[in-house]
This record gives structure tokens, sequence and C-alpha cells, in this order.
């Protein structure tokens, strides 16, 4: 009869057990594949930053000593990402889809300059950034104008904001959700355990030592979590990879590397932290209220 009991009290811890570790691993891939929307946000907008063409025209009569000065200069300014020198003949090249194939044979000139194409890091991709780096580059003598997209500048600038705050609304949801059925499924499993909890102080066990194979336990359980949580969230990236082209997560792994952080420390935090709560709850229950 004992052996029965036994074995059925076995099943029990590892059926409690398996459950916080589904519950848990469940909630982490939630949370990766926010993190993964987040990551792939930002991502899209900083490359979409980075397109941002900003354009300063030569004056005619500049020499060439002076233009390859002013494009060491501008590739020296720590905003710039990239520049490329083109000239009035590759301008005018561009334009004929627009303006026909004999613009220039009607003007019998060239009226087009030539101009060197800018582009920034997207951290400096702002209106107020961009304003000062204009009046910096209109102050060089060769430049006779600037022209960059200001409307689309503050466009973007103003969605990303929108964005980003609805996202933060919503990761801040979804982190008390998750903290919430964390917390049950680890309560359930620590409450099957209250009686174990009472024996250990009775035999007079401190409540450090009590606490530590729990808090222990705890770290297992997130790490495995953890473990299960990326192993399905790298079977779900492969998914979408196949299915949408443009979709190329996988092939930064500094993008990985973050995503498993930040699923392994939400797992380690939230779990120990009720862990730690959850035992004390019982640490601090009188003998009869263990019934209830």
């Amino acid at each position: 009869m004992n052996s029965k009991k036994d074995t059925f009290n076995k099943n029990r811890l590892r059926t409690a057990y398996l459950s916080v570790i589904v519950s848990i691993s469940l909630v982490l891939f939630m949370v990766g594949l926010l993190s993964v929307v987040l990551l792939f946000t930002y991502s899209f907008s900083n490359q979409v930053k980075e397109q941002i063409t900003f354009t300063a025209f030569l004056d005619p009569s500049a020499k060439e000593v002076d233009t390859r000065a002013f494009e060491k200069t501008l590739q020296q300014m720590k905003e710039v990402k990239s520049i490329a020198h083109i000239s009035k003949e590759d301008a005018a090249k561009n334009m004929q889809p627009y303006l026909g194939e004999n613009f220039l044979e009607l003007l019998d000139f060239n009226p087009l300059f030539d101009a060197v194409d800018i582009n920034f890091k997207s951290s400096f991709v702002n209106i107020e950034n961009l304003s000062k780096i204009e009046k910096e580059i209109l102050g060089h003598d060769i430049v006779k104008d600037v022209v960059y997209q200001k409307s689309a500048i503050y466009t973007i600038g103003k969605n990303i904001q929108k964005i980003s705050l609805a996202l933060l609304a919503f990761c801040s949801l979804f982190l008390l959700i998750a903290i919430s059925l964390i917390n049950n499924a680890i309560r359930l499993a620590i409450y099957s355990k209250r009686f174990t909890i009472r024996t250990m102080q009775l035999v007079g066990a401190t409540r450090s030592f009590i606490r530590k194979p729990f808090l222990m336990n705890s770290f297992i359980q997130a790490l495995i979590s953890t473990i299960v949580a990326c192993l399905m969230l790298g079977g779900a990236l492969l998914f979408l990879e196949k299915q949408i082209l443009s979709f190329s997560l996988l092939e930064n792994m500094n993008y990985l590397g973050a995503i498993a952080g930040i699923i392994l420390a939400t797992g380690v935090t939230i779990s120990w932290i009720c862990t730690y709560f959850s035992v004390r709850k019982y640490l601090n229950l009188k003998s009869a209220a263990l019934h209830f």
C-alpha cells in the first residue's frame, strides 16, 4: 500500500515539475517571439533610415582637388555611413527616363551639377541632427545647395515613435501576464511540497536552508525551459525564413544571441522571484493553514 502511495506521489511530483517546465517554456517562447518582433522592427527602421539620401550639389567651378578634400572631410565625419560622387553626366543619364532621352540635345548643354550623395548612420537620422549637418556642409565654399527628404524623415520618426510606444505598452502587458502564468505554475508546484517545508521547519532547518533547494530547482527549471523555448523559437524562425524570403534574422548571430539572452534572463529572474516569495509564504503559514 505504501509502495503504491509513494509511486503515486512521485508521479504527482513529476507531473507538477513537468507542468512548470511546459508552462515556463511556452511563456518564454512567446517572450522570444516578441523579442524577434522588436529586434526586427528596430533593424528594419535602421535600414530605412540609412537609405535616406542627403545630396550636396557642388559648384560647377569647383576644382577636383577641392572636391576630393570635401569628400574626405565627409568620410571622416562620425555620422556618415557612406558617400557616392555623382557626376553631372551620370545625373543626366539617371534623369533620361523621366525627362526623355533627347533633353540634353534640346537644351544644348547639361544644366545639372556634380553632387555627392551622403547616407548617414541610423542613430543620427533625425530632423535635429540633419539640420545641424546641413548647416555644416553648406559652410563649405564648393557646396551650392543641400537637398534631402525632410518630410520623409519627420514621418519616419513619428511613425517609429508611435510603434515604439505601442510595442512598449504591449510588452508591459505581456510581461505581467507572463509573470502571472509562471507564478501560478510555480505556486502550484510548491503547494504540493508545503508539508515537506513544514517538516523541515520542525526539525530545526533554517529558512535559508529550506529555501536553497527550491531556488536551485527554479534555476534548473528556467534553464531547461530556456533550452526548450529556444529550440521552439529556432524552428519557428526557420519556418518564417522559408515562407518569407525577405526575413533574414537568422543570418545575424548577434540578434540570435540577444534573443537567447533575453529569454534566459526573463526565465531565471521571474522563476527565482516567484519561487522565493512562494516558499516564503509557506514558511510563514501556521500548521493549521497548510490544510487549506
